[in-house]
């Protein structure tokens, strides 16, 4: 069975993400977990939690019956079961520490307080580079539809082969074509990519761009191809050295039109 974590802030936004993937999932083995986490207070003479909830947490669950009377309709008409949990902590930490028992995260790419997210990344971005399960970011103006193709991007990366795999599932389970492309300064085509070629039941093109900017040759490739997900990889990075890395999935994820699903490598 397979297991999703929905985030949500009770925005549009995240209300979007969890539409799209009841549709994604629909009539499927799947369980969704809706989360969500509301932060605690702090007595800033003692610098300690003083009350957990502040009476707040009824109001989070009234929340929380409302947004699931909203999409009961959805479930139902898919013939899937719908889990919820309120947890009290910080958000990006404790999305993180609850995925490890998920398959997949799918939330929206940006939330309700746009001007703190846009100031620190956005909790989307912070839950994709940490996550310990593929994190799937639905920007809010993105409604669902058939995945017809799907483009797998690499800038002088390793073709890992557990991503691959998985990439590769996804793309036959929904019956898509796997763009698979190479965006080099050089235009050479990677000798990795002969392996595609042996993998059965697979619609795919292998294809190399030529272009000093990525996300412009990303772009281009969305367009010309009519590209309904991104996927990209991203690796789990220490404190210091994400603070100074110039994280590329980062940019994808705030930028990208289109559904983006980023996997970890390890």
């Amino acid at each position: 069975m397979r297991k999703v974590l929905i985030p949500t802030d009770f925005s549009t936004v995240s209300k979007n993400a969890i539409v799209y993937a009841l549709n994604l999932y629909k009539n499927t083995d799947t369980v969704f977990t809706i989360l969500h986490v509301y932060q605690p207070s702090f007595d800033p003479a003692q610098h300690e939690i003083v009350d957990a909830s502040l009476g707040m947490q009824e109001v989070k669950k009234e929340n929380m019956q409302n947004l699931l009377s909203s999409i009961s309709s959805i479930a139902e008409d898919y013939n899937l079961e719908i889990d919820n949990l309120l947890e009290i902590g910080f958000t990006v930490e404790t999305i993180v520490k609850v995925s490890g028992d998920y398959d997949l995260i799918v939330m929206g790419s940006t939330g309700s307080n746009n001007i703190i997210n846009k100031f620190f990344g956005g909790i989307s971005t912070g839950v994709a580079s940490k996550a310990k399960c593929p994190v799937f970011l639905i920007p809010g103006n993105t409604s669902f539809r058939p995945i017809k193709n799907i483009l797998y991007a690499f800038h002088l990366e390793k073709l890992e082969k557990d991503i691959l795999k998985s990439a590769v599932d996804f793309a036959k389970r929904n019956k898509s074509t796997l763009h698979f492309v190479y965006i080099s300064n050089s235009g050479i085509v990677k000798e990795e990519f002969s392996e595609i070629s042996e993998i059965e039941n697979l619609n795919f093109t292998i294809n190399t761009i030529k272009s000093n900017s990525f996300i412009k040759g990303i772009n281009k490739c969305i367009e010309d191809k009519n590209i309904d997900v991104l996927i990209m990889a991203t690796k789990h990075r220490k404190f210091w050295d994400k603070l100074f890395h110039k994280s590329l999935t980062k940019k994808l994820a705030l930028n990208s039109s289109i559904p983006l699903l980023v996997y970890h490598k390890n």
